[in-house]
């Protein structure tokens, strides 16, 4: 059995500080590599728009980014700013929403989520590690699965949802990575 380690290192800025992160990951049968494929920092603070979702971070995976066994690990930190209605984070692949966690009130939130080919390019699991603080999806473990064609492009996004049009919610980080396995 051949095992190999693949290191990422990632700076993380979220509102209280930078923190150096280093991640192992570690596959059991085969090499796994891995690359950020994007990386976005702090945005200006987006405003809710009642019962809509307001886009904070998106990235477009290129179509043939992932082979049918690959995956990309998303990280993500935002604080909700300004006021206190609740509010539901989701993470999109696609058309697949799902959602993340809800909150009500001020406060950061920062969370991981992968999404893996599942012997296809168009069979997905998504599922999140332990240790994130979602509090809504199905996690950690699988929480959704899709049928997104990833030989065509895919928007990665995480949105947010409130009944208000004050709220406001910084972005302050997201990372997607590819990871891939042999």
């Amino acid at each position: 059995m051949k095992r190999t380690l693949a290191r990422v290192l990632c700076l993380m800025g979220i509102a209280f500080g930078l923190y150096l992160v280093r991640v192992n990951v570690v596959e059991a049968q085969g090499a796994a590599d891995s690359v950020i494929l994007d990386k976005q920092g702090v945005q200006p603070p987006v405003t809710t728009v009642n019962g809509s979702a307001v886009t904070l971070f998106s990235y477009v995976l290129p179509g043939g980014t992932l082979g049918p066994t690959d995956e990309i690990w998303v990280q993500t930190a935002f604080k909700h700013t300004t006021g206190t209605t609740s509010t539901t984070y989701a993470f999109a692949f696609g058309s697949a929403s799902v959602s993340v966690n809800t909150s009500a009130g001020s406060g950061t939130s920062a969370w991981d989520v992968h999404v893996s080919n599942h012997g296809a390019t168009d069979a997905q699991i998504l599922y999140q590690p332990p240790g994130s603080n979602a509090n809504v999806f199905l996690g950690p473990g699988v929480g959704a699965t899709s049928a997104i064609d990833t030989a065509q492009n895919v928007t990665v996004a995480i949105t947010a949802k409130a009944a208000s049009n004050t709220d406001k919610i910084t972005p302050e980080y997201f990372a997607v990575y590819l990871i891939r396995h042999e």
